[in-house]
């Protein structure tokens, strides 16, 4: 199978043409499909998201989903960037949005890990940005509907196989290893 008929695959059929509204969209490479009837062309890039390692001491901060994809597993908190914001500003909408936090430093880069994320039945590949948050005392978190609880966890007794998304174990393990110098 080539890399383009493997990323027809990522996107369910119907591939309705955004353009004519024919259903004759196909591959066209790898990463984009053409319309057979008017010749769009449509690329189906890659998501960023942007999430935070809250730290305190020797344990960090996971939350459990609420929803699909992944729904119960453990997480980082945060979500995808929308247009014109940047890494940091969504991280802080993010906290804010999900857990009623205010970060009282600023984000540093960590790290960043590919990822797919398969959501109504499209994969999504998203490139996945992780901060570090250094508080000196353990923030009140106040979980809001995209998130269904949070607990501390600490950082030699990660329960990996409660982590939903591969990306996430990844920004973990780093974290870690990176803490542990």
């Amino acid at each position: 199978m080539t890399r383009a008929e493997r990323f027809q695959q990522c996107l369910p059929v119907p591939a309705w043409c955004p353009a004519c509204g024919r259903r004759k969209l196909e591959a066209d490479s790898e990463k984009s499909l053409r319309c057979r009837h008017c010749g769009f062309l449509y690329f189906h890039n890659v998501a960023v998201t942007s999430s935070a390692i809250i730290e305190c001491g020797h344990t960090f901060l996971m939350v459990r989903r609420a929803h699909d994809p992944h729904k119960g597993t453990l997480d980082f908190p945060g979500g995808f960037i929308e247009t014109g914001e940047r890494a940091e500003q969504a991280l802080l909408r993010e906290l804010a949005e999900e857990l009623g936090y205010e970060a009282q430093v600023d984000p540093v880069y960590l790290c960043n890990f590919t990822n797919v994320y398969e959501y109504g039945g499209v994969h999504y590949h998203t490139l996945d940005l992780y901060f570090l948050i250094s508080e000196q005392t353990r923030p009140e978190i106040r979980v809001d509907d995209d998130v269904s609880g949070h607990e501390w966890i600490t950082r030699n007794a990660v329960p990996e196989d409660e982590i939903g998304f591969a990306s996430v174990r990844n920004a973990s393990r780093f974290y870690r290893r990176w803490r542990s110098d």
